[in-house]
């Protein structure tokens, strides 16, 4: 009986899941021809497809969780109630229905309220919802009622909701068909009834993770918000996201906003850090940020790139890996007598967002995401890169291999002050994986644009060193197979198969680098290149690393001007001394720049990341017994800095 009763409502979940997954889709398409105007000439030609069937894969999530309230409140304490032979309620047999009614008021409100909100924020629900709750609530009622009109929208959707439930009533009763299978299910042998309960808790399962991820059966195949929208046409992209998933996007970007515990940020000890009194905001610490150079080094170069690679950690390119043969690339670029090898820097932070926020603003990682904080859009911080290089005579331009909605980075390079900002959707790149597009069209990309740009600061990163890896490396002339072989070598390997194939993707990464370093140089020769990795962590050579393999990355300054002795080799570099470096390298004496950090011809006691430090002996962790003290204040004084620009 109880197989018998959860079929049934089972049934009736699918039901209530596929009358939501159609009624987003016909709310996406009432969207998509009702704001046709705010689309690009030949987008819905180009892309109307690509947007409803990508949005459909995503409303799987939001369809998902509307049928798992039946699902919970109904179906299983039906199927329970009835195994344990104890009387259903008649609350449970109603339970769906209501809860049908309750999903269809508020999502038809949300969906009449995106057609005034899109045209006001250029967005389907963002970071602006949680800015106005965070704002005078009783003054933004006033303005919905007043302004917009919010109380015709709540009757059209109590119409609509009654009109809708009816309907959702009706598709809810089981057909004929359904009908008849109950009844056989309920004639079938004890050991037929067993076979056909595993079948369905199976099916139960896989549909809920089908659901769950977007139409796949892993985060990496399949579709969220972070990742779905990579369409050229930013409307086409909002029209992806149903307003649920919207408003999950925005109830992410708040918690991103708010989350990580700030360890070493001391505001009550600000003016002992900066020699000051009486700092109350961020502008009071311009006359510490505030640097002159002492006069050009080289020549100003035509294009200057800083190409941050993913995941180039440094422990691949050190001597005792060297029968690996990785970053073979890199290794050569090096040696060369326009060149200077850092074998070890300090990335700004262990993710690549704080690598770029790091490049973009200035500012160090403290444990606060600087790319979800409102002020970061705002305007560019003083320390910020692009209005610094602007002032030398240069464009700025962001590249990115993957969607430029990642993480607010398109939005948050053109806040700070970029001229332009490329993701793999702007330049016409084809989707690799989840993350973007390959290497290679990344630069293939950045190259084609040189034809036509200005003198430009041009801040790149790769995607290819991520996964999932699913390129067909062999057509690169690389073979797993053979980099798994050398690691057989080693005993410490956690994971030979899967570290040959990170390393891999590593060489492939270097190699592209290479490439475009080379192609580029010989087309403009008064080029200046910058490489470095956005972090180390993730890929790692043995169970237990040292804090160097741990943390370090890779820095080499390459073309116009460069020599082995442009820099002091005993200096410490970390992300946050790149910019001030360039800057003194090609500024006129005296010119003014702002940095938290000095550049690299200052030498400094130590290079800073969150838990660790570098004091050109290896890289240590902060905070531990045998740490140094002064390290460890001249981290909180950065952090502190750091924090007080973002929040003051």
């Amino acid at each position: 009986m109880a197989l018998v009763v959860y079929l049934e409502n089972a049934m009736k979940d699918l039901r209530l899941f596929a009358f939501f997954w159609l009624l987003f889709a016909v709310y996406r398409v009432v969207f998509m021809a009702g704001m046709e105007s705010f689309a690009e000439d030949n987008a819905f030609k180009e892309e109307g497809m690509a947007a409803l069937t990508v949005g459909g894969a995503l409303s799987l999530k939001t369809a998902g969780l509307v049928a798992l309230f039946g699902f919970a409140f109904q179906t299983l304490p039906s199927t329970l109630l009835t195994g344990f032979k104890k009387e259903i309620p008649k609350v449970l047999g109603t339970l769906r229905e209501k809860f049908g009614a309750v999903f269809i008021f508020i999502f038809t409100l949300l969906f009449m309220g995106r057609f005034p909100y899109y045209k006001v924020f250029g967005a389907t629900y963002d970071r602006q919802v949680f800015m106005g709750l965070n704002d005078d609530v009783t003054s933004v009622v006033t303005m919905l009622f007043a302004e917009y009109g919010l109380h015709w929208f709540l009757l059209l959707d109590l119409a609509v909701t009654y009109g809708l439930f009816k309907l959702l009533k009706k598709f809810l009763v089981l057909s004929n068909y359904e009908l008849k299978l109950q009844n056989k299910v309920s004639e079938l042998s004890a050991n037929k009834k067993i076979i056909i309960a595993a079948v369905l808790a199976a099916f139960t399962f896989f549909f809920g993770m089908f659901a769950r991820f977007g139409g796949a059966f892993s985060y990496a195949k399949g579709v969220n918000w972070e990742n779905a929208c990579n369409l050229k046409d930013k409307f086409l992209n909002e029209c992806i996201l149903d307003d649920g998933q919207a408003l999950y996007r925005a109830w992410s970007m708040e918690v991103r906003m708010k989350d990580g515990e700030i360890i070493g940020v001391y505001p009550a000890s600000i003016n002992e850090f900066v020699n000051a009194a009486n700092v109350e905001t961020a502008e009071d610490l311009t006359p510490f940020l505030t640097h002159y150079s002492s006069g050009a080094r080289i020549d100003k170069p035509e294009h200057i790139f800083i190409i941050v690679g993913e995941t180039f950690a440094a422990w691949p390119l050190f001597d005792e890996y060297a029968s690996i043969g990785a970053g073979r690339y890199i290794k050569e670029l090096s040696k060369e007598d326009n060149a200077l090898f850092y074998p070890i820097a300090i990335p700004n932070g262990e993710y690549t967002a704080v690598a770029l926020t790091g490049f973009m603003t200035g500012i160090l990682d403290m444990n606060v995401r600087v790319n979800y904080q409102p002020k970061s859009f705002e305007k560019p911080y003083v320390t910020a890169m692009a209005p610094q290089f602007e002032n030398l005579g240069y464009k700025t331009k962001f590249w990115y291999g993957g969607t430029l909605s990642w993480d607010s980075m398109g939005d948050l390079a053109r806040a700070q002050g970029f001229d332009e900002a490329h993701g793999y959707p702007e330049f016409g790149g084809k989707k690799q994986n989840t993350w973007g597009t390959t290497d290679e069209q990344l630069f293939n990309a950045i190259y084609k644009n040189l034809e036509i740009s200005e003198p430009a600061v041009h801040l790149i990163m790769t995607t290819s060193s991520h996964p999932p890896f699913n390129m067909d490396l062999s057509k690169e002339g690389i073979d797993p197979a053979e980099t798994e072989a050398k690691l057989a070598d080693f005993s410490d390997v956690k994971d030979i198969k899967n570290l040959a194939t990170e390393l891999s993707y590593y060489n492939y990464m270097d190699k592209q680098i290479y490439n475009f370093i080379k192609q580029a140089y010989a087309t403009y020769p008064k080029s200046l290149f910058v490489v470095t990795g956005d972090h180390s962590i993730r890929m790692l050579m043995s169970v237990k690393p040292t804090d160097t393999e741990k943390v370090a990355v890779p820095l080499l300054f390459y073309g116009y001007g460069v020599n082995r002795n442009l820099l002091p080799k005993t200096s410490l570099p970390m992300h946050a001394s790149i910019v001030p470096t360039l800057i003194e390298l090609i500024s006129p004496a005296n010119t003014k720049y702002y940095s938290i950090v000095p550049s690299l011809f200052r030498r400094t006691d130590f290079a800073l990341m969150d838990k660790y430090y570098y004091d050109g002996n290896g890289v240590k962790e902060l905070y531990k017994v045998n740490s140094s003290g002064e390290a460890a204040y001249e981290s909180f004084k950065l952090k502190t800095i750091s924090w007080w620009m973002v929040s003051k």
